[in-house]
């Protein structure tokens, strides 16, 4: 019996403790748990799933340059057709999160990574040697679909390994990917095409990026998932039950006199028995197709029932949307119309008007450095200052003031504690100069407590305003606290942020937005120097950015455990927007011009701001009220 303890793995635990271990108490301990990974770990993993939510995002506008050669190699007639190959790749974006996030809460993350990550690479693969226009396109879709779950759960592997406190600046780096890579794809795809003179060879490049990075998702990527680590832990257990039940039936068998035959013919009804549970458990039960029903249900539940995600998942995908004009129609301000500079192509009178800076092919993918800047300013805005904010709100408990952005949580946490133990004893009847002497006890260490101390039977009613807040180090302390057990100077349960506490930076995004879009319309259309226009496109690139990373992060927080869903909800909307968007751009310049038509955009931005605003004071109550429960 020893040796078979020692050989299943349980050397602690005597035969008869395993039959009865209850699985339910079984849970995730030190390395197993995701959050107890180390820091540096924790940032390998954030830096491959950045990787994937990014080179999905580039192969949607990788092949944005290289659309006339599609227009000349299939014969289209018009530019729209050559732009449908992006369209219909971020379709694919759109949809595939449906399958793919639910099942990664079923089966894991890695499974889902992993398998996608191949057939994306195939995929990409067909796209450069697809030899018709609607072929090219089916592929793209497909391609598209298997290329979305780096943009879809990789804010889910976030929420797996961080707390709320220190999410910011792993999703504010994750979420650059799906804005900076068409950014860069666009880059690239300039010099690339200016090089080589084919549209292949932008996807032949995507392929040889996509396909190293499938090779360090394979090799270099754990599982983060909690509750399928948990569920695979208790399997193993429940294993090893069953090894040692099986043990000691055998031994059972070898302590009585049958012959041998008898012993080999009872062991054998074992491993039948053995063999009949297990293939029993990998069918499917009524239970577990309930559980892939409900999943796989997830996204469009929480889409179409819960106001705050279908909000904000609109508004991302407008923001999104405004990328990929900008993508796609830069192009028809910064680049020549034809092969020789100054010339002007056939087209509507509507685009013979627009204005253009004439540069080359390689020369305007430069032009989309302006967004690209702005989208690593408010990066580093989003890694140096979120979580910072997010802390300093929890200190305050939701309240504003100028406090906030001068002073540190713990001095918040007294400040807020000197003014609300004040105003107890204000009500108390205590003098002016005593509440001032409180006051600046609480606030500054190197006052003297002498006046506050003198009153000390005045303070035995007030102390319990400032039990839950610890003081500033050094500072005097209440004398009829010093003596309670119940002080700041015993343990306290820290403080609970909301998810709320995120939405500050969206706010300031959403204002900047409108007024970065009329500067680049208004300096386009009237063609000012060029260094207006791309600033104006470092300004909407800086507050898509905090408008995104912000509304992603506070998905995350405010629908753990199902996150990786959430975000999905967001992938489907601001991904068909992102495939609409680029297709009626080109008329809505040619109709109202650069000026007009970036005034209508901004216009329509305007109607988020309030939104920031709602669910900063009423958030709470309206996930309580639309609380969702999988």
């Amino acid at each position: 019996m020893e040796k078979a303890k020692e050989t299943f793995g349980t050397p602690a635990l005597d035969t008869d403790a395993l039959r009865i271990v209850d699985l339910s108490a079984i849970k995730l301990e030190g390395h197993e748990d995701p959050h107890q990974w180390s820091y540096s770990f924790k940032w390998m993993t954030v830096a491959i799933v950045s990787l994937m939510g990014f080179i999905s995002p580039m192969g949607s506008s990788i092949i944005v340059p290289g659309s006339k050669l599609i227009d000349l190699e299939f014969n289209l007639d018009s530019r729209t057709l050559s732009i449908i190959p992006v369209s219909t790749y971020v379709i694919g974006l759109a949809f595939g999160p449906f399958v793919f996030a639910p099942a990664s809460e079923l089966i894991g993350r890695k499974p889902v990574y992993v398998s996608t990550s191949i057939v994306f690479v195939m995929f990409n693969i067909a796209t450069a040697v697809a030899p018709t226009y609607v072929g090219l396109n089916i592929l793209r879709l497909l391609a598209g679909a298997f290329g979305s779950t780096g943009p879809t759960l990789g804010s889910g592997s976030i929420g797996d390994m961080f707390s709320p406190k220190e999410r910011g600046k792993a999703v504010s780096l994750y979420g650059l990917g799906p804005l900076l890579g068409p950014v860069v794809g666009n880059l690239i795809g300039g010099f690339i095409v200016q090089g080589s003179l084919s549209w292949r060879w932008l996807l032949w490049t995507l392929t040889i990026f996509s396909g190293i990075i499938c090779l360090i998702v394979t090799f270099c990527l754990n599982e983060t998932y909690g509750p399928v680590l948990l569920a695979r832990k208790r399997s193993r257990i429940r294993k090893q039950m069953l090894a040692v039940s099986v043990a000691q039936s055998y031994a059972a068998t070898g302590s009585n006199s049958d012959a041998p035959a008898t012993k080999i013919s009872r062991f054998a009804a074992i491993v039948d028995k053995s063999k009949r549970a297990a293939l029993k458990c990998m069918r499917p039960s009524a239970d577990a197709k309930a559980k892939f029903k409900l999943a796989i249900t997830r996204p469009c539940r929480l889409l179409f029932t819960n106001p705050i995600c279908a909000i904000f998942s609109v508004y991302m995908g407008f923001v999104y949307g405004e990328i990929f004009i900008f993508l796609t129609q830069h192009p028809l301000l910064f680049q020549r119309r034809d092969g020789g500079p100054g010339g002007r192509e056939a087209g509507p009178p509507g685009l013979l008007r627009l204005p253009t800076y004439n540069w080359s092919a390689g020369a305007a993918g430069l032009s989309y450095l302006g967004l690209g800047v702005g989208f690593l300013s408010a990066m580093l805005i989003n890694a140096m200052f979120n979580d910072v904010l997010y802390c300093r709100l929890v200190a305050s408990n939701g309240r504003l003031g100028w406090y906030i952005i001068f002073s540190n949580a713990r001095e918040i946490e007294a400040k807020l504690a000197a003014k609300d133990a004040a105003k107890a004893l204000q009500a108390q009847g205590g003098a002016g100069t005593e509440v001032r002497a409180l006051e600046a006890a609480v606030l500054h260490p190197g006052a003297q407590a002498d006046a506050v101390a003198a009153s000390d039977e005045k303070f035995t009613g007030i102390c319990a305003a400032s039990r839950e807040v610890k003081p500033i180090e050094g500072a005097p302390v209440c004398p009829s606290m010093a003596k309670d057990p119940l002080s700041p100077s015993a343990a306290t349960a820290p403080k609970k942020g909301k998810p709320e506490y995120r939405l500050p930076f969206c706010l300031v995004g959403m204002l900047i937005l409108p007024a970065a879009l009329l500067m680049f319309g208004w300096a386009a259309d009237q063609r000012l120097h060029w260094s207006l226009p791309l600033l104006g496109s470092l300004l909407t690139g800086m507050s898509t950015i905090l408008c995104f990373q912000t509304i992603l992060v506070y998905l995350v927080d405010a629908f753990v455990p199902y996150s990786a869903s959430a975000t999905a909800c967001c992938v489907l909307v601001r991904s068909l927007l992102a495939a609409v968007f680029p297709l009626f751009a080109e008329s809505l310049y040619t109709s109202l011009g650069f000026g007009w038509g970036s005034t209508l955009l901004a216009l329509v931005g305007l109607l988020g701001v309030p939104v920031p605003i709602v669910l900063f004071r009423f958030g709470e109550a309206l996930r309580t009220r639309y609380k969702f429960n999988g």
